[in-house]
């Protein structure tokens, strides 16, 4: 089997994470997310991986984010059969191969030149599966691509990247997709809630996704301080506020403090709690 040498600078070296993590949680017998094509991919690279330092706890949490994001994908595919999707901020991901979307779906990989050349010498092409070599931030490629079609945007980890001046024009140039009327359209909002949830210490999702479901999850963290997982919990509320919904909001947020001590957090994130 031939390997590819990576050359990327440290900051782009950073993908290597979510591959390995990936490729990692699916040879563990629980795999949640069965990625045999980053696995495939992984062993292909000479590179050091253990300098990662990728613990199982960082490889599940990855796996449950990726899986999140390719149900909502697959959910929009479902319903918009002559759908764009942009995968923004690639890196190597094999989303497209997990998610196998139909024909009639065209699906375009967007990172820096030197990740496409790479990507291109791991995973096989595809009908309908288009590779873009330029910064996200770049002007021009987008408008290149069909302006006439639904679109789902996919941007896993790739903001917090971002100055936040660019963070703001991707959002407002590319949209967010509406699920709902609650679901949250600008950079501006977005922000707003980003803010509220650090102060407050847990994230609400009152019928943003689906009409009539309430959710609330808190951060669980880890023995270094760095969040690992949420403990969320979903039902019909009557109300985001009624009784009901404060409980399991008060139980959501205990929950994650007791699992966050379990794994050795001494942080003061729950002092209040």
């Amino acid at each position: 089997m031939q390997t590819e040498t990576v050359a990327l600078t440290r900051e782009k070296e950073t993908l290597l994470i979510t591959l390995w993590a990936k490729a990692g949680e699916s040879l563990l017998p629980d795999s949640l997310l069965k990625d045999r094509f980053a696995a495939e991919a992984a062993a292909r690279i000479d590179y050091d991986f253990a300098r990662l330092k990728v613990d199982r706890d960082l490889m599940v949490g990855l796996a449950m984010r990726a899986h999140t994001l390719d149900g909502w994908t697959r959910d929009f595919l479902a319903g918009h059969a002559d759908a764009l999707v942009l995968h923004l901020g690639c890196g190597l991901d094999s989303r497209v191969f997990r998610v196998d979307p139909a024909g009639g779906i065209d699906w375009y990989d967007v990172d820096y030149p030197e990740v496409i050349a790479l990507r291109r010498k791991l995973y096989p092409g595809r009908d309908s599966y288009h590779l873009i070599g330029s910064s996200v931030t770049e002007q021009g490629w987008l408008e290149a691509l069909p302006q006439d079609r639904p679109a789902m945007i996919v941007a896993e980890g790739l903001l917090p990247y971002l100055p936040e001046e660019e963070a703001r024009r991707i959002v407002s140039e590319q949209g967010m997709h509406m699920f709902t009327p609650a679901t949250i359209q600008t950079y501006e909002e977005l922000k707003d809630e980003l803010k509220k949830v650090t102060i407050q210490g847990y994230a609400v999702d009152d019928g943003e996704y689906h009409i009539g479901l309430t959710s609330v999850g808190a951060p669980i963290y880890d023995d270094s301080g760095i969040v690992r997982y949420c403990f969320g919990i979903v039902s019909m509320f009557h109300r985001n506020g009624s009784p009901e919904f404060i409980f399991a909001r008060k139980r959501a947020v205990e929950a994650a403090r007791d699992i966050s001590r379990a794994l050795g957090y001494q942080g003061h994130a729950f002092d209040e709690v």
